[in-house]
């Protein structure tokens, strides 16, 4: 007499490589899609003008993501304002955003997405 387990013909170790290639395909088209929205950030930011402007520090903030209980890592923002109205975030290292305080005013230097200076005047 055949038995069959709970998920019929099927052999549960058969059943669990299925499970684990779908598991490695969806890690793999997520560092995929990672590693090609980045290199499209990088390629935008270097084929954009580079921009130098009269702003003011007019708002900073911190995004902080744990990782796990003895990891974390975080990105630093400032929201500048140019002297014709327009607003940009930018993404700055550690040591550039506390460097800044609200209301610094000088010449902002951009280049797409990327910060590349500010210089208080």
């Amino acid at each position: 007499m055949t038995r069959y387990n709970m998920f019929g013909a099927f052999n549960i170790t058969v059943f669990m490589f299925v499970i684990m290639m779908v598991i490695m395909l969806v890690i793999f088209a997520v560092i995929v899609i990672t590693i090609f929205s980045k290199t499209n950030t990088s390629i935008h930011n270097n084929n954009a003008p580079r921009i130098t402007v009269d702003a003011v520090v007019i708002g900073k903030r911190q995004d902080m993501t744990r990782h796990s209980e003895s990891y974390a890592q975080t990105k630093y923002f400032v929201a500048f304002q140019a002297d014709d109205g327009r607003r940009v975030e930018l993404e700055l290292e550690g040591q550039q955003y506390g460097l800044l305080i609200e209301g610094d005013y000088g010449k902002l230097t951009f280049q797409g997405t990327k910060y590349l200076g500010f210089t208080r005047t």
